[in-house]
């Protein structure tokens, strides 16, 4: 229908004038609906529109341009829409989006017939049932903007739709305030209200499985955001981004909070619990970055449920002893000595440059005299290291001075030296940080000791500790001395009342150990 001349005014295609006494009262929009659109609708068994739509638009002109527009774009998708499922989710919409914008102007022209109706909440189990009944024929993508749209006009959810929703009935829907108040009043009705809505964002997001986050709210944006809030330690903030990160490889894709459901994550720890690598204490240690992140992100608002909370912690039924790194006994520290000065001694086998063949071999005796992390010795520098003692600033347990054992008295004189220097800074580009260093002596280590024999897994770097404190129960060595060494620190409120040992008590102690004949 082209556009018509009304006294010198355009008027917009499908707009006809309604004239009284020759004086202009009223716009409509008329537009013919197309045969087959009509048999469309018989075929499918839905209502048939009428030949001609006849619909009110406004007494003024520019209103009714404004509606008409909308109409003309709504009506303009659903007559071109061709077979197949897009044609079968404009026929099946049809009727919804003739009785929505219907309402909606009318609404509009007549204030006294209150705002159009949206959804109700308290009709999700249709919904979501009509999905795989009614609307069964529907692609996934038009499943998915209705469903948005629902969301949006029943549980003022319009996140999802501004980022899903395309088409004008959705959009329309989209729009309309919810017909039940949100929240609800009642305390029964939200917890009605919240189950709803999360079982229909699962069911979105089960439709939309690789949605691309909007940047700053994808997972990773998150863990950072929360880093900075919570102002956690550097060491701390890395080993967080890391198990998220294999959590993203897993679901090869950086998600938002708000698209991730309790079964992708459960789904996500049962993956991780089939690992022979890896034990429970291990999954649910990877597991907690999530929870922390989803505790921090409900509490400021970025997210209205935490879906972690249904995802129940795996039992370890492994025993205490089981758990912990297994200590070197005489003749095994004896094997572990010949194996790490063949590999990293000054004739050593190993392939790593003599500066870190060196260093390592000064580090793991630091670690059986201090108890220390290889970390925390890597992380020190000779401003910390006296003849007498070490200050380490940044360890798991906070800053702790240990006193240096006569096995170690070099110590000083080598953190000062080129070989420490550039150990340092030879490693490789990418991982040039202190765990990765770490991690290369680890590898390295764990490698020369199972050549050497000792094929036990909890045979590793950090047994050194372990072998430490099983020296120190040999000598009977005071718990608050081993405390005061090793870092732990007193449990419960004794921690107020327990000093450390002295210096003078911990070198007592130290002095004493004798691991091998040929070990300092």
């Amino acid at each position: 229908m082209p556009a018509k001349k009304e006294t010198g005014v355009i008027l917009p295609k499908y707009v006809t004038a309604t004239r009284r006494r020759g004086e202009i009262v009223a716009y409509k929009y008329q537009r013919r609906v197309p045969k087959r659109v009509r048999d469309g609708a018989i075929k499918m068994g839905a209502k048939v529109p009428p030949p001609i739509l006849n619909i009110y638009l406004s007494a003024d002109l520019s209103e009714a341009t404004s509606k008409a527009t909308k109409l003309t774009a709504l009506h303009d998708e659903v007559f071109s829409a061709a077979a197949g499922d897009e044609g079968a989710f404009q026929q099946r919409s049809f009727d919804d989006a003739e009785t929505l914008l219907r309402n909606t102007f009318e609404a509009e022209r007549d204030p006294s017939k209150g705002t159009p109706e949206g959804a109700s909440w308290k009709d999700w189990q249709k919904a979501l049932t009509s999905l795989s009944g009614a609307r069964s024929g529907l692609s996934d993508h038009d499943k998915m903007q209705l469903l948005a749209a629902y969301l949006a006009s029943a549980f003022d959810e319009k996140e999802p739709a501004s980022q899903l929703v395309e088409s004008a009935y959705p959009l329309a829907l989209a729009n309309i305030p919810p017909r039940e108040p949100i929240p609800p009043a009642s305390a029964g009705d939200r917890v009605l209200f919240d189950a709803a809505k999360g079982v229909l964002i699962d069911q979105l997001n089960s439709l939309t499985p690789n949605r691309a986050a909007p940047e700053g709210e994808r997972l990773s944006d998150r863990v950072e955001q929360y880093a900075n809030f919570a102002q956690i330690k550097e060491t701390t903030r890395k080993s967080m981004a890391v198990k998220v990160n294999k959590f993203i490889k897993h679901l090869n894709r950086d998600p938002s909070l708000e698209s991730l459901d309790t079964a992708t994550i459960k789904e996500y720890r049962d993956a991780l619990d089939a690992d022979e690598n890896m034990n429970r204490s291990s999954v649910n240690a990877y597991l907690t970055p999530l929870r922390t992140i989803f505790k921090w992100a409900v509490n400021e608002g970025y997210v209205k449920t935490d879906p972690t909370l249904q995802v129940q912690t795996l039992k370890d039924k492994r025993t205490v002893e089981d758990k912990q790194w297994k200590p070197f006994d005489d003749a095994e520290i004896k094997k572990v000595w010949n194996a790490v000065q063949a590999g990293w001694g000054p004739q050593g086998q190993s392939r790593l440059s003599d500066s870190r063949k060196a260093t390592f071999l000064m580090v793991f005796r630091v670690l059986l005299w201090t108890g220390m992390r290889p970390a925390e010795v890597f992380k020190l520098t000779p401003d910390d290291v006296f003849a007498d003692r070490i200050e380490a600033k940044d360890t798991k347990t906070g800053p702790r001075t240990v006193a240096i054992a006569n096995a170690i008295k070099d110590f000083p004189t080598f953190i000062a030296s080129s070989a420490w220097r550039d150990a340092l800074k030879n490693e490789k580009k990418g991982r040039g940080d202190i765990e990765g260093l770490q991690q290369t002596m680890s590898e390295s280590f764990t490698s020369l000791i199972r050549d050497a024999g000792l094929r036990n897994k909890k045979h590793v770097l950090y047994s050194t500790k372990s072998t430490l404190v099983r020296q120190l129960n040999w000598l009977e060595a005071p718990d608050n001395v081993q405390r005061s060494i090793i870092g732990h620190k007193t449990p419960g409120k004794l921690r107020h009342y327990t000093s450390p040992a002295d210096l003078r008590k911990q070198a007592e102690y130290l002095n004493k150990i004798k691991y091998c004949p040929g070990l300092p």
